[in-house]
């Protein structure tokens, strides 16, 4: 319970997030830890580590031995990490300017250029 879970986040990476952990996990409340890692892209023993030492970035539910996230945490953490990392919906992203590609093979010496 480390990490500060902010609810106030954009519109779209709320939505965005909501549509992962959906097609992720579909029917569960309760996810396990594990698995949570392997969704966020995070090493198992790191996982593990962090859980123990409460440092995970989600609160962690303790059933016996085994460590479950809430389906909200989870939620709430990707929706932070869309927005943090500027995520657009997919209307913004197509009107981003595509650049050209460069051409293959060494690029040539510009005119007035000099080494």
């Amino acid at each position: 319970m480390a990490a500060i879970m902010t609810p106030l986040v954009n519109q779209s990476a709320q939505a965005l997030a909501e549509n992962t952990v959906a097609s992720l996990f579909p029917t569960a409340a309760l996810i396990p830890a594990p698995k949570v890692a392997a969704a966020i892209s995070l090493n198992p023993t790191v996982a593990r580590r962090q859980i123990s030492q409460g440092r995970f970035p989600m609160p962690i539910v303790k059933i016996g031995r085994l460590n479950y996230v809430p389906r909200p945490a989870l939620v709430i953490y990707l929706s932070a990490q869309f927005a943090a990392c500027g995520l657009a919906p997919e209307a913004e992203i197509r009107e981003i300017s595509q650049t050209t590609k460069r051409g293959r093979g060494r690029p040539r010496k510009e005119e007035g250029a000099t080494a």
